[in-house]
């Protein structure tokens, strides 16, 4: 959402006013792929100019919707991770086709954050990590780190929503553990009541952006989203008003990241932060 928001503020102070000479048909992803696909099938029907996809399910949706009824109209997804490997575009620098956008780079900066995740709260002993999507998470290196840092990992791979669901309500929790939630279509939704659920258990939970710690994370690293909604709506306005072809736009990081720390939450964890990490921190909420 916070993405989404950012994007249309900059379109609006590009020149884009909605009504006028611009219309958003917003869709929700699904819960899996296949109902992902359906709802892009449909919002395909309605000859739409342009997609802004937001999450690697909802790309490689639309990227094999579009593909399957050989549709080149452009997709700037507003993020998603390791592209090139997701196959999505060729290479960084040139996508080779109807695509391009702005990548999160959160396989990489998972490792990051739960080195930071630890740091914040040492007596973490193991991590609860429901994941869906191997390349947005960086699995196999989140498993290298967390065996690297001394701390026990405890996995599952949720294919829906209803089976996050399912683990986290059937999960014991016990003292020493920490949730840590997933980069991916899957855990997004439910950054609310995942926050909502460990602070019952009185377990610190590690976000992936601004938006879960203001619902209630302990904490978060990652890429800054507002900015990420901003580059991606300069891209689109390239497309749009600039005659650019997305193969000839390169897929761009993201512009700034960010430590941010619920204050709050710490408090209703009993949690005590060292002065030290704190101020590394970009973002405090008290």
């Amino acid at each position: 959402d916070g993405i989404w928001e950012s994007f249309r503020a900059k379109m609006k102070e590009l020149g884009y006013e909605e009504g006028k000479n611009v219309t958003y048909k917003i869709t929700e992803i699904g819960g899996d792929y296949a109902e992902t696909k359906k709802k892009v099938e449909t919002l395909l029907d309605q000859h739409v100019d342009l997609i802004y996809p937001l999450g690697g399910l909802a790309v490689q949706a639309t990227k094999d919707v579009a593909d399957g009824r050989g549709n080149t109209l452009p997709i700037v997804f507003g993020i998603t991770a390791d592209p090139v490997r997701a196959k999505f575009v060729k290479s960084l620098m040139s996508s080779g086709n109807n695509v391009t956008g702005i990548v999160s780079a959160n396989e990489i900066v998972s490792s990051k954050r739960l080195e930071l995740f630890l740091e914040a709260v040492p007596a973490v002993q193991r991590i609860i990590f429901p994941w869906n999507d191997p390349i947005t998470t960086g699995i196999e290196t989140f498993r290298q780190t967390a065996k690297t840092l001394g701390v026990i990992l405890v996995e599952k791979k949720v294919a829906s929503l209803a089976e996050l669901d399912a683990f986290l309500s059937t999960f014991v929790f016990q003292k020493g553990d920490g949730l840590f939630r997933a980069t991916d279509a899957i855990s997004a939704p439910r950054a609310e009541e995942m926050a909502r659920l460990t602070l019952e258990k009185k377990i610190p939970f590690a976000g992936t952006n601004l938006f879960d710690v203001q619902k209630g994370a302990l904490m978060s690293y990652g890429a800054n989203y507002q900015k990420m909604g901003e580059q991606g709506a300069v891209l689109v306005d390239k497309i749009l008003s600039g005659g650019k072809n997305p193969a000839n736009l390169p897929v761009e990081l993201p512009a700034d990241f960010d430590l941010i720390v619920n204050l709050q939450s710490a408090h209703a964890l009993c949690i005590e932060i060292d002065a030290a990490f704190l101020a590394k921190a970009t973002r405090l909420i008290r």
